[in-house]
């Protein structure tokens, strides 16, 4: 099965399921754990949890893999960086582990929620910035058209690497000079790609007359079972586990 990279994976695990609510609000304490996290042992538990959940969600390892695949770099880089400073070695793996299940987590919502869901659950989470004049909807529908488009500009792409490709330019075995070549010359199609795809997004929102700061009602009711109760209860026992394990 083809799956474009960051958008949604329908499976009919009970993770999907899940109120769109409580999953970002599920999201949002997991952040919250990972920056409790002192110890391999919290580090051994916050990762056999997330472990669990990607195999409730019935989707594939590969993808995540995948998703981490293009993180190394970053990771290279920052333990290069941390080596240069003498930060010890147990700081250096600690840290590179919570790094490595913030983005497993974050892409586990990804594939497990709809993008309008997601937006709703984000808008929720977001309402009490109103107190503070943000314009939440505002922030939310941002969140909704990234989270829309940036599959489908990877998608166009790996569209151009192909074409690359198919006349004898291969980047994945490539030196590195030739990448950085390569990614140049895919800079200026992908920009005029974006430009052309947000304007024609703002052409059929203007044809529909959709008015950011208007209020919006939703046809599906947003219930919440006990599936919900429970999930969310596991997280913030989680949470408050690895709490009190850090400064008790």
């Amino acid at each position: 099965m083809f799956h474009s990279i960051g958008s949604y994976y329908p499976t009919s695990s009970v993770i999907h399921k899940r109120n769109s609510i409580v999953k970002v609000l599920s999201c949002l304490i997991f952040l919250i754990l990972c920056a409790f996290i002192n110890s391999k042992e919290a580090c051994v538990v916050a990762a056999i949890f997330t472990l669990i959940l990607v195999l409730m969600s019935y989707i594939p390892l590969s993808l995540f893999i995948k998703s981490l695949k293009s993180l190394s770099l970053f990771l290279i880089f920052i333990i290069i960086i941390d080596l240069c400073l003498h930060v010890p070695l147990a700081v250096i793996s600690i840290m590179i582990v919570k790094i490595v299940l913030i983005v497993i987590y974050s892409y586990y919502l990804i594939l497990t929620t709809k993008v309008f869901d997601l937006t709703r659950g984000l808008a929720f989470v977001l309402a009490p910035l109103k107190i503070f004049k943000v314009q939440v909807n505002k922030v939310a529908l941002s969140l909704t058209l990234a989270l829309r488009f940036i599959p489908s500009i990877i998608d166009e792409a790996n569209n151009i690497l192909f074409a690359y490709k198919t006349r004898g330019i291969d980047y994945s075995s490539a030196n590195i000079k030739n990448k950085i070549k390569i990614l140049s010359n895919i800079l200026i199609p992908m920009f005029v790609l974006a430009i052309r795809r947000a304007d024609n997004l703002a052409m059929v929102m203007s044809a529909r007359m959709y008015d950011v700061n208007a209020t919006r009602t939703s046809l599906c009711k947003n219930k919440i079972n006990f599936g919900d109760v429970v999930y969310l209860s596991v997280h913030l026992i989680l949470m408050v586990a690895i709490i009190y394990r850090r400064y008790i």
